[in-house]
């Protein structure tokens, strides 16, 4: 779907790519569509596998799963961006990578109430592949000022992020 002139999730692609934080950007999908954005962005587009499709599969599991398809990647640490992220930015990703450590997790949170801000987290290979829970006493939580906190989920969720992404212009 188009926000703001272009798909949602080429707003992600292109802080991924354009960041300079990624030795490497993949997208993994299902979708044809999604598939044909990251190649017209430059980035690679992985297909996944049937099993990781269901709807009960998570991020973290299909994190998980990349890194053991890929060890010869050697893969050390992993940064999941949501395709519905617009309004992230570079500072807050590379805040996570720096505030990472020897934590498992770094993730985006909206500070005010504690949430989800549905935009990122950063995580070591082997706390994916042991399937170490996200939120957790070894997971440092990277404030996102409120103006970019948007989890896309239902239609009111995406007016108030067209919002927001217009008032960041």
């Amino acid at each position: 779907k188009e926000f703001h002139g272009k798909p949602i999730i080429q707003y992600s692609i292109e802080l991924a790519r354009d960041c300079g934080l990624f030795d490497l950007v993949v997208v993994s999908t299902d979708d044809a569509d999604i598939a044909n954005v990251a190649r017209v962005c430059r980035v690679q587009a992985v297909q996944r596998s049937e099993q990781m499709c269901q709807d009960r599969v998570g991020t973290q599991e299909v994190a998980s799963d990349f890194v053991a398809e890929n060890q010869q990647l050697h893969i050390t640490h992993l940064c999941v961006i949501y395709a519905t992220a617009p309004l992230l930015s570079f500072r807050f990703l590379a805040d996570g990578i720096t505030r990472l450590g020897t934590n498992d997790y770094a993730m985006g949170v909206g500070a005010e109430p504690l949430r989800d801000a549905g935009q990122f987290y950063w995580g070591h290979a082997s706390s994916f592949l042991h399937g170490r829970p996200l939120v957790g006493p070894r997971t440092v939580m990277i404030p996102i000022p409120e103006i970019r906190v948007c989890d896309i989920n239902t239609p009111e969720d995406w007016a108030e992020a067209e919002r927001k992404y217009k008032a960041l212009q």
